[in-house]
């Protein structure tokens, strides 16, 4: 349900600590961002401009920026003279979602597989026992921290800003579907599995290979999680 709650002038949405080569509006945009992200601010949530410009001791231009870059990025829905809310997608909307990720890091494994690995491989590998570790401490936050860097690399490899932007959008599009449906226990031994088998199809230097694991195992692990099936137009994706 959508509320006109917003975080406390003590809360960690507090511009404090952020990079200080950042503007105003991106500084405001990393806080709110990393506040849906830990949950303060639930999917379907309005945001309230004078609130959060209070919270942040920001005029409300900066502000208004802000939530604009959060909009591109599908995190913040703009619903006509109602407001800014933070999006709710559909389950429709994130089984779409989960196909394209899966293609667009299919495409990023890609480029890593024939890319230098002296770079991309202790990036990966870092993240991973960023992972792993998270994983052995029950904590889901540094988990999924360590989680998006891991798939960050992967899409940066392409050294296409726009892949990486897209891909950005949409994970943060199926991680507010996953934080609606009340964080379901994650798994993160089988999580950790896929992205073992991710780092050696990039070692292989094959980049069919490389392209259809990532591709397939983002979305059939996206597919079960959903409790849904394929969709019979991209099985023959599996073929390949």
């Amino acid at each position: 349900m959508a509320t006109d709650q917003s975080p406390p002038p003590s809360s960690p949405l507090a511009l404090a600590g952020l990079s200080r080569g950042a503007t105003l509006a991106q500084q405001a945009a990393h806080a709110i961002a990393a506040a849906i992200d830990d949950g303060q601010l639930k999917p379907g949530e309005r945001l309230v401009e004078l609130k959060l410009a209070e919270t942040f001791r920001i005029s409300r231009g900066p502000l208004r920026e802000a939530l604009k870059m959060l909009e591109a990025q599908g995190i913040v829905e703009r619903r006509g003279s109602g407001g800014s809310f933070v999006s709710n997608p559909s389950v429709d909307f994130i089984a779409h979602a989960v196909i394209l990720r899966g293609m667009i890091e299919g495409l990023g494994a890609r480029f890593a597989a024939v890319g230098d690995h002296e770079q991309v491989m202790p990036a990966l590998e870092e993240a991973y026992w960023d992972m792993s570790r998270a994983a052995g401490e029950n904590d889901r936050t540094s988990f999924f921290k360590a989680h998006r860097e891991f798939h960050m690399v992967l899409c940066d490899s392409a050294g296409s800003a726009f892949l990486s932007n897209l891909s950005q959008s949409i994970r943060a599009q199926i991680e507010l579907h996953v934080r609606r449906s009340g964080m379901a226990d994650v798994g993160f031994e089988g999580i950790l599995a896929n992205h073992r088998l991710f780092m050696d199809a990039v070692r292989s230097r094959d980049p069919a290979r490389a392209e259809a694991t990532i591709r397939n195992l983002i979305i059939e692990s996206g597919f079960r999680t959903m409790k849904r099936p394929i969709p019979e137009a991209i099985k023959d994706l599996w073929a390949r």
